[in-house]
């Protein structure tokens, strides 16, 4: 079995209304490539060093090899503009280890 592949989002939106139409739509976006969101946009806690600056966004793939082709689609691509116009973020995929 081949170790899941998470994107991590931390959208810090400056033009809060710019990013309406990516949050409502989304959710549906990682399921045309076997995700899912695990988290969007809750409340969080920093446990240990500085917390978010933002929000989080985290959708889960069935392997590090499908989060960068749901990333580079055309149907994320339709929503992702509205992310980036809206102000800054950081965003970045991680491999779930085995173990």
């Amino acid at each position: 079995m081949r170790p899941a592949g998470h994107f991590v989002l931390e959208p810090d939106p400056q033009d809060p209304a710019r990013i309406v139409p990516h949050a409502e739509r989304v959710a549906a976006a990682p399921a045309r490539f076997g995700g899912w969101l695990l988290a969007t946009g809750g409340r969080t806690e920093a446990v240990e060093g500085r917390a978010p600056e933002g929000k989080i966004v985290r959708p889960r793939f069935g392997s590090m090899d499908s989060a960068p082709g749901w990333y580079r689609s055309e149907a994320h691509a339709e929503i992702r503009v509205h992310r980036l116009a809206a102000g800054r973020k950081r965003g970045y995929f991680v491999e779930r280890l085995p173990g």
